[in-house]
């Protein structure tokens, strides 16, 4: 019976080792969360946005703890004998991770970041471009614009020609007629 008794205590031990330290990564994880939506929200944004963003981050907290609280009861029901698939502890988490990115990616804060990512990118990309088509035209390469342009031509040319062929095939008809 001891030798049963210090099997479950070193399982029990496991267990709640395992437990804290997946805890203290989710609050690590939390904790960078947090931090990097807090960067997010140095910009002068309204107050408005920042309150919708607040909204999202203790949406997604809310999510994050209420996966950590599920997982507790269901490793309580399988220290009570209970046949808890390991599957579902994923499935807690995959859910959680869900819901968290919903509660976040619905604000107006998220869209009025990721918003500004993108203008931020397309503006860079702007500036690339043009000192690609400076760079290759001072090297006496093509550009795009180069290309597009031939590219044009050449669609103009086949217009021509396709309007030609047709004068041509008028004119054919009309001398095989005589």
């Amino acid at each position: 019976m001891t030798n049963a008794s210090e099997n479950w205590n070193e399982y029990m031990g496991e267990m709640n080792e395992a437990f804290l330290e997946s805890l203290e990564r989710n609050v690590e994880a939390q904790t960078a969360f947090v931090d990097s939506w807090m960067n997010a929200f140095e910009s002068p944004e309204s107050d408005e946005i920042t309150e919708d963003g607040m909204k999202g981050y203790v949406g997604a907290y809310e999510a994050w703890m209420n996966a950590a609280q599920k997982q507790f009861e269901r490793i309580n029901d399988a220290l009570e004998g209970e046949d808890v698939p390991i599957d579902e502890f994923r499935d807690i988490w995959l859910k959680a991770a869900n819901d968290a990115f919903k509660e976040v990616t619905t604000t107006s804060a998220f869209s009025s970041m990721t918003g500004e990512s993108v203008e931020n990118s397309m503006a860079y990309k702007q500036t690339v471009d043009e000192a690609t088509e400076q760079t290759l035209s001072t090297f006496g390469l093509p550009t795009e614009s180069d290309i597009q342009e031939v590219g044009e031509r050449l669609l103009e040319l086949e217009r021509r020609q396709h309007g030609i062929e047709q004068k041509l095939d008028r004119i054919l008809e009309e001398i095989e007629s005589e």
